[in-house]
């Protein structure tokens, strides 16, 4: 189900605060306990249902309903912020150069007066 949500195990494991190696012998299980269960299903956003019901139908629609998956949606994030820091880094530069327009004004009307 985690691949199928796009989702690496690095990203559930950090949810449920647990290693990688944890989730990773998480997903070779038959069974899982009730508690464990229910904190996969949260670091899945899906239903400990949704997980103990797996099948391909269920498949399809825990596909349909994430949207979008989580790593899809961290990764849009990622790029969001880039942009504003880019864009912030743009207005500093402009406040700089606007500074130095302002200095070079000021000496000359020093001179001048």
């Amino acid at each position: 189900m985690r691949e199928l949500l796009g989702m690496k195990q690095q990203t559930v494991a950090a949810a449920m605060g647990v290693s990688q190696q944890a989730v990773s012998k998480l997903e070779q299980c038959e069974w899982i306990d009730p508690p464990r269960l229910h904190r996969v299903a949260d670091a899945l956003g899906v239903s400990p249902e949704a997980i103990h019901r797996f099948n391909d139908h269920a498949v399809a629609e825990t596909v349909r309903k994430a949207d979008p998956p989580p790593d899809r949606f961290i990764h849009s994030f990622n790029k969001l912020i880039s942009v504003y820091e880019r864009l912030l880094q743009c207005e500093r530069e402009k406040v700089a150069m606007l500074q130095e327009r302002l200095d070079g004004v000021s000496v000359r009307e020093r001179r001048a007066g």
